[in-house]
């Protein structure tokens, strides 16, 4: 009797954790997070930026997800640039690196980029002294958390 009273609760037991498992728990709107919408010259921001991405040799300027711990982290200070100040550094990594687009198509692409934000806070940084390339002076500026969208990375 006590053998058959134990197979019948581990089988209502059972049961009851494989029906558990068949529905999907409620979502707590309290933890789910929103992206706060973007107007159309923000987006076309992003866009440009995605251009400028693909479109400087090298890997000197990309965007990853949102507040990640980058390998170059932590960053040695912060500072607020204006969308000139931005425009700036983006002509200055073409120049340097090169690109493919022309003249015209840069200064389009980058008065783009430069209108996610009014001004932006640049996180300053080193990369990992194993990464160092003796006689150059490598600079990191990080952009983190973009729109909320993403970290923009530039190597220069």
């Amino acid at each position: 009797m006590k053998q058959t009273l134990c197979i019948i609760l581990l089988s209502v037991l059972m049961v009851c954790t494989f029906l558990s498992s068949c529905f999907s728990p409620q979502e707590n709107n309290n933890q789910v997070e929103s992206k706060v919408p973007i107007s159309e010259s923000q987006s076309d921001a992003l866009d440009a930026l995605n251009i400028l991405q693909t479109n400087i040799d090298g890997q000197h300027l990309y965007s990853t997800f949102p507040n990640l711990n980058h390998d170059f982290m932590p960053c040695d200070s912060t500072v607020i640039i204006s969308r000139d100040e931005l425009r700036k550094a983006l002509n200055e990594i073409i120049s340097k690196y090169g690109s493919p687009l022309t003249e015209s198509q840069r200064q389009e692409v980058i008065n783009d980029a430069i209108l996610a934000e009014d001004q932006y806070w640049v996180s300053e940084c080193a990369l990992n002294q194993n990464s160092f390339i003796v006689g150059t002076n490598i600079r990191v500026w990080l952009i983190q958390n973009l729109l909320n969208r993403r970290d923009v990375v530039i190597i220069w």
